[in-house]
């Protein structure tokens, strides 16, 4: 954690004037004079340039950063760190993800969980179930416009928008998700340390180029969607379904700082169907979380035998929706700050 200090006087008003024209002409945001580090406005590469402030409040600041991978402008929800803190943590969104606002920002809680620490939050928007990786091409079922090419974007391109603006450092950062972008957070941060240096699954699928989940994996994709995954990594053969798989590379774990949490899928406080809509979505969730519990068991198994640590949340109760995975972001939240703010 490096917070900003400033207990050393400036020689002069000449050399301050100095200090502030240079860092000015490097583009870097400046603070007012001892303001929350939280309170000012970045600049970005919207029409106006500047971010704007997020109607979820909680100094949540909607940026717009342009992705030369993708062709386009990524909507980013940024939350700086209120102290000024250099580490952040990344949200990655769900198989449904919206692209007007990450689920995380709303649903998960995830800004007044961490309103008042030294962490700086980063919630991407978009991604709709791209796995946040590099597709091999667009999605042939459903005429898709563009490549994804998530991967890239956040970690290649967004970390020097966010060392720029927020002072988010280029090493030493937390990445986590859920569902479909629980295997995603551990993957990337597999291969990209030391940029990430913590991972957190809740109800992630890390085993995904198991046939079974293969198949699984595209029966969700289609209902979401439309999406052919073999656009993503190529046949299910394909030695990149591998290589995004992090049960299959748990080896690569070791030294980073890990964090799954799961439920059984039995109904919880959440959950209290008043109609055959809810009834049906609780059943839906009962079986995707059910799944969620075996895969987060098989990869507890797998980093047991290589005496890799982690940290695993197993709650009794609760299906594959937003009330518990707000629940288990708040149960890991220490662990986050402890790591990293």
């Amino acid at each position: 954690m490096t917070v900003n200090k400033r207990n050393k006087w400036v020689a002069s008003t000449g050399a301050t004037l100095l200090a502030i024209s240079l860092v000015a002409g490097m583009g870097v945001d400046l603070p007012t004079a001892n303001a929350d580090n939280r309170a000012s406005l970045r600049r970005d590469n919207s029409a106006n340039r500047r971010c704007e402030w997020d109607p979820v409040k909680h100094w949540v600041q909607q940026c717009e950063v342009w992705s030369k991978a993708m062709h386009r402008k990524i909507r980013v929800q940024i939350q700086p760190a209120k102290y000024g803190g250099n580490h952040a943590l990344f949200l990655l969104d769900g198989m449904r993800a919206r692209n007007d606002w990450n689920g995380w920002s709303r649903d998960g809680g995830a800004p007044r969980i961490f309103v008042n620490s030294n962490v700086t939050l980063v919630m991407p928007v978009g991604g709709e179930t791209s796995f946040y990786t590099n597709w091999k091409r667009k999605s042939s079922t459903n005429g898709q416009k563009y490549t994804y090419k998530w991967e890239t974007f956040l970690t290649k391109e967004l970390p020097g928008y966010l060392n720029r603006r927020f002072g988010v450092a280029y090493s030493g950062n937390a990445i986590g998700g859920l569902s479909m972008s629980g295997s995603a957070a551990f993957t990337l941060a597999i291969y990209h340390k030391p940029y990430f240096k913590q991972a957190l699954s809740f109800s992630g699928y890390m085993n995904v180029s198991d046939p079974i989940m293969q198949q699984a994996l595209q029966y969700a994709a289609n209902d979401a969607g439309n999406y052919n995954l073999q656009d993503m990594w190529g046949p299910y053969s394909d030695p990149t379904w591998r290589r995004n798989d992090p049960y299959v590379n748990a080896a690569k774990l070791r030294g980073l700082k890990l964090f799954m949490s799961s439920a059984t899928g039995l109904p919880g406080r959440y959950d209290n169907p008043r109609n055959g809509q809810e009834a049906f979505n609780t059943s839906v969730g009962f079986l995707l979380e059910g799944v969620a519990r075996q895969q987060h068991i098989l990869m507890k198994n797998q980093l047991e035998q290589l005496g890799i640590p982690c940290r695993h949340i197993f709650m009794a109760n609760g299906i594959h929706n937003w009330g518990y995975w707000r629940d288990q972001l708040r149960m890991a939240s220490p662990y986050v700050k402890a790591v990293i703010g």
